[in-house]
């Protein structure tokens, strides 16, 4: 929800969120209301930041616990998230942050457990988790929609919210009655498996399922395997044979996994090398620089557009910005057939031409701004899975994008501050002197991009030496 904060906005404002806070001299003055806005955006701010920062606890639990839990835990908060911004009003205006914050903080969990499909897709994971992004981007062409509809039906912003919550609740009911209780079954005994025995004890009943091929050959995965870790079964070439003392019989599938090892200490061990190595926290810095840039401009286009005196045309950026998940497929693309090095060189390029396009105060400009702004949104994300998927693989993803998310989050927290002193005077000159420290934080990005390109020269040219 919370990457729909754009055309979330004018419902919150025509609803009279935070209107208490304006004066009849200001409306007249201006036909706005600044504080109400600044309060608004302060309300998503905080919305943005508890998706980054929870980003660690839901990746966690997802890794962890499997995606089915994570799911009905991300449901439950967002019925209540919703709820509490139902019912806020002057006297209880502190559920506009609590709603905010519940509904951002479990935006990631759905993607996140969505991502090792990538993983059945050799030669196009690129492609695939940058569609699955670009999903989650168009979700907040919903908010449109729902503009439309309750214009039309004369429905109320909180009515619409607690029919949302109630719909909710209804996709919860759903995940208990069919997710739970996992069906049980009993597997026969290796020993009588494997000799053709008519006996043998009965191993203790495994929660999981089984796939198998003609023959009742098949492989059983634990729960733990089947929530946390993707496992993809292929048959090795030639089918490769076994010697048994009965005889020649045809071996198992062969298991291909990210899972290193089943033993916790590993486990923890592989984490933390990840966590301390120096292509990670490169990645860690040049994403909370990008980031940084792209949160600032999303909870203040509106006002960024006002102050060079065209307030229309933030209608037009919410409306654009759901299409830029069109350009998903084309980056995904780049990704699989370029590399990440190229992949990367792009999203940088976006970046920069798109904050260079943000201190023209001309309207077609600022149109070509969004519609880049939009690709670049998209991209980004795309981009975020991607490296680390295809680095680190997919069994702590969750993990990783919340650690990668967490410093994001933090510096996220001077947004509002920021956003007031440059509304305090000359919210214009003060707004272009913002974007130009976010262009040239693009500039320096290219360093980074640099390093990927080394690295993957370096890495090719150790795969020639070795061939």
């Amino acid at each position: 929800m919370m990457r729909g904060i754009g055309p979330q906005r004018p419902l919150f404002e025509e609803d009279g969120a935070f209107s208490w806070l304006c004066t009849e001299a200001e409306l007249e003055k201006t036909g706005s209301c600044v504080r109400q806005k600044n309060e608004i955006t302060a309300v998503f701010s905080y919305g943005i930041t508890a998706t980054v920062l929870a980003t660690l606890l839901m990746g966690s639990t997802v890794d962890f616990l499997g995606p089915r839990i994570g799911a009905f835990l991300a449901e439950c908060c967002v019925a209540v998230g919703l709820v509490c911004l139902a019912v806020a009003s002057k006297d209880a205006s502190a559920f506009y942050y609590i709603g905010a914050v519940m509904l951002g903080a479990v935006a990631t969990a759905p993607m996140l457990a969505a991502f090792s499909i990538s993983t059945l897709f050799e030669g196009s994971a690129g492609t695939v988790t940058s569609l699955i992004s670009g999903t989650f981007d168009a979700s907040s062409a919903a908010f449109l929609i729902a503009a439309k509809i309750f214009t039309a039906a004369s429905i109320s912003l909180r009515a619409g919210l607690l029919g949302y919550a109630a719909l909710v609740l209804v996709g919860v009911g759903a995940l208990v009655l069919f997710a739970y209780p996992r069906k049980v079954f009993t597997a026969p005994s290796p020993t009588s498996a494997s000799t053709g025995g008519d006996g043998g004890e009965l191993v203790a009943p495994v929660e999981g399922d089984v796939r198998g091929g003609e023959g009742g050959e098949g492989v059983t995965r634990s729960t733990s395997e089947a929530e946390t870790g993707l496992i993809v079964m292929e048959r090795g070439e030639g089918e490769k044979k076994a010697q048994s003392e009965e005889g020649e019989t045809e071996a198992s599938p062969r298991v291909v996994t990210n899972i290193s090892s089943d033993s916790p200490s590993s486990k923890i061990r592989t984490l933390g090398t990840i966590l301390i190595s120096w292509r990670f926290l490169l990645f860690s810095i040049f994403w909370v620089i990008i980031y940084l840039r792209f949160s600032f401009y999303l909870a203040t286009v509106s006002q960024q557009v006002d102050a060079m005196g065209m307030a229309e045309l933030a209608d037009g950026f919410n409306l654009v910005l759901p299409f830029g998940c069109l350009s998903v497929p084309i980056f995904g693309a780049v990704l699989d057939r370029f590399g990440i090095p190229t992949a990367g060189l792009v999203l940088n390029i976006l970046g920069v031409t798109s904050s260079a396009l943000a201190l023209v105060g001309v309207g077609w400009v600022q149109w070509a701004h969004f519609v880049l702004f939009s690709c670049y949104r998209s991209a980004l994300f795309a981009f975020f899975y991607c490296w680390l998927g295809l680095n680190f693989g997919y069994q702590f993803l969750g993990l990783l994008a919340g650690v990668v998310s967490l410093a994001g989050g933090l510096i996220q927290f001077a947004n509002p501050s920021v956003n007031e002193w440059v509304n305090a005077e000359d919210a214009l000159s003060r707004y272009q002197v913002v974007n130009w420290v976010f262009l040239c934080l693009g500039l320096l990005s290219f360093g980074y991009v640099g390093v990927l390109f080394w690295e993957s020269g370096r890495e090719r040219s150790s795969r020639n030496v070795q061939g």
